[in-house]
């Protein structure tokens, strides 16, 4: 019974990829374009910009080490931030504009990783590269590829709406609910992939 289960979402989500390859290569095409920019803007960054943020990394460093901040006020913090990214997306997939908007958050994104794992690695000598593997490599490989399928999803529905329109029978309400649904289901996995970062991260921390 398991093994049907995985086998039909592995199924759906390889129809779902070549069904809309053409988004998914645009979006990872943003995502990668984000990245340079982000490595390229903390590569060159200036001095005064670039001590203040390297204090505010050992400030937290530090809170995290000493235990100050208790591990539920870390959660919810780190899941705020990285709720707030698909949130974004799924008012977007709402939305007839969403479209251009998708792809400019997905840059954004990019250029956030690109930045941080360049300012760190470059900032903080191998122990910057240490927590650029734990903190920011070893999480993403989860964190992108539920990114790309939430991008996809929000470019279909805003799709969907621009050649439907808003409130036109049950159709766009079944459809609503089924994109919805999608979502409940990505923010509950980002739920548990921040759980395990919060209970690995702080760890991984201390040995640096």
């Amino acid at each position: 019974m398991n093994y049907r289960v995985k086998s039909g979402v592995k199924e759906k989500i390889i129809l779902h990829v070549n069904n809309n390859m053409i988004f998914y290569l645009i979006a990872i095409f943003c995502l990668c374009f984000g990245m340079v920019i982000g490595i390229y803007s903390a590569k060159y960054m200036v001095g005064q910009q670039r001590e203040g943020l390297i204090e505010v990394i050992n400030r937290n460093a530090s809170v995290l080490n000493d235990g100050s901040i208790s591990t539920l006020h870390y959660f919810l913090g780190t899941l705020k931030s990285n709720l707030q990214f698909f949130l974004v997306l799924f008012v977007l997939g709402l939305t007839v504009i969403g479209l251009p908007l998708i792809y400019l958050v997905d840059i954004y994104k990019g250029f956030t990783l690109g930045f941080a794992f360049c300012f760190v690695t470059n900032n903080f000598g191998t122990n910057g590269l240490w927590l650029s593997v734990i903190g920011l490599i070893i999480f993403n490989i989860m964190y992108i590829p539920i990114m790309l399928f939430s991008s996809v999803l929000a470019i279909e529905n805003s799709i969907r709406i621009i050649q439907n329109g808003i409130g036109q029978g049950k159709s766009w309400f079944k459809g609503i609910l089924s994109y919805g649904s999608y979502y409940i289901i990505i923010i509950s996995v980002i739920i548990v992939i921040n759980f395990m970062q919060c209970m690995v991260f702080p760890l991984l921390l201390a040995q640096v």
